[in-house]
């Protein structure tokens, strides 16, 4: 019995009309959006570029690889990707200038993608793709920019196969009645150029997505310590402003035609500083409470090889009252630590947090966790007086 298939009607925008003449005025209207012009039509070359970190073989003969490059949602892996993909490729265009040519003809996206001012010149390959491949030692970055078990690091770049050659001033293609027909690539293209500062002004920013970022130090752009007050549980309110390019009529309107424009708005969120995840009493009723607030953090271990990882969530077994089995037998995790790591704990009657793993899940006491930094808070992880003091933090700024 074939299946059938039902496929609605494609949606389509009335058409733009031009604004009525009848009886108008005209106002000067201050706003937060700002004109962008190209001087020349300027072809532009969009390249895949891969980071990948290869690592030692475990179970088989094969080495496993990491790629750095990809995407997450996670805010502390994005930003430690983006550093580390924003490493490598610096390192590799100091080493590579005959290949890359000169640094001003590119931007980068700190990920994946590559645009550049002309054609990459590739090797003969001996089918029709052309791929640059690329190879750098551990010892070639700066130190902890990779782990210390990673053997070498490849970078893979390539044409993109769809809009690999887009035209600075072709804005006619962002613009549809029909949205299935709008091309976002040139808008991509021109919101990765207006964050180019942002990207590599290294530590005066974090930035998560296009166009989201935040001051790291925001005494150094004239804003006072009553405009970025520290919360509880190691949060504080930062400021920054979100970037959007959109395609608008101008700059002498409906006749005007069509032209980019960057939109920048200011505003603020909360993030986290790094710290200890550290409580002196719990209750076993509050342990489901505490479960939820830390669900899905970053933290990252204090002894070994301070390894990070996402919280799955809170035991209500402590380090005293928690067993495993080691070679030498059964013993406590407060028992572990003082003899792998010779970690005295202090506090070993509070709750363990617990990191989910395929086959089974790790335990580990709260005062060996540092919650890492950078992370946004989000909704359901914001007290109701955080939010109070953020909104009237920014009620007060706005009106300055």
């Amino acid at each position: 019995m074939g299946h059938a298939t039902i496929s609605g009607l494609p949606v389509r925008l009335a058409e733009k009309k031009p604004p009525g003449t009848r009886a108008y005025e005209t106002l000067d209207v201050v706003t937060n959006v700002w004109g962008l012009i190209p001087r020349e039509n300027i072809p532009v070359y969009r390249y895949d570029f891969r980071v990948l970190e290869e690592y030692p073989p475990k179970s088989n003969s094969e080495p496993s690889f990491k790629e750095v490059s990809r995407q997450t949602k996670n805010d502390y892996l994005t930003v430690d990707r983006k550093t580390k993909c924003l490493t490598v490729y610096q390192t590799l265009l100091k080493r590579e200038k005959q290949f890359f040519g000169a640094v001003d003809s590119l931007i980068y996206d700190r990920a994946s993608i590559l645009y550049s001012l002309r054609k990459l010149s590739f090797p003969k390959a001996s089918g029709d793709e052309q791929q640059a491949t690329f190879f750098l030692k551990p010892d070639e970055l700066p130190t902890n920019i990779v782990n210390e078990d990673c053997v070498k690091i490849h970078i893979h770049v390539k044409p993109c196969k769809e809009d690999f050659q887009l035209t600075m001033n072709d804005l006619k293609s962002c613009v549809s009645n029909n949205p299935d027909e709008i091309n976002h690539s040139l808008q991509q293209f021109l919101e990765i150029l207006a964050m180019q500062e942002v990207f590599f002004m290294e530590g005066r920013f974090v930035s998560y997505g296009a166009g989201e970022c935040y001051l790291m130090y925001p005494n150094q752009f004239g804003f006072g310590e009553g405009d970025t007050p520290e919360l509880e549980e190691g949060k504080y309110v930062a400021v920054g402003a979100a970037k959007g390019v959109r395609i608008v009529e101008g700059p002498r309107g409906f006749e005007g035609g069509i032209n980019a424009a960057l939109v920048i708005d200011e505003g603020g969120s909360i993030l986290r500083r790094s710290r200890v995840i550290l409580m002196r009493g719990i209750d076993h009723l509050s342990i489901a409470i505490l479960s939820k607030a830390l669900k899905g953090l970053f933290v990252r271990c204090n002894y070994g090889k301070n390894r990070a990882f996402t919280i799955g969530g809170v035991s209500k077994e402590n380090a005293r009252t928690s067993k495993l089995v080691s070679r030498t037998g059964e013993m406590s995790v407060e028992k572990y630590f003082e003899m792998k790591y010779s970690v005295k704990l202090k506090y070993p009657t509070l709750p363990l947090i617990m990191e989910r793993c395929k086959t089974k899940s790790n335990f580990y006491p709260m005062e060996v966790l540092i919650v890492c930094e950078n992370q946004r808070v989000s909704k359901g992880q914001q007290t109701p007086s955080q939010v109070q003091t953020m909104i009237r933090v920014w009620s007060i700024l706005c009106l300055a």
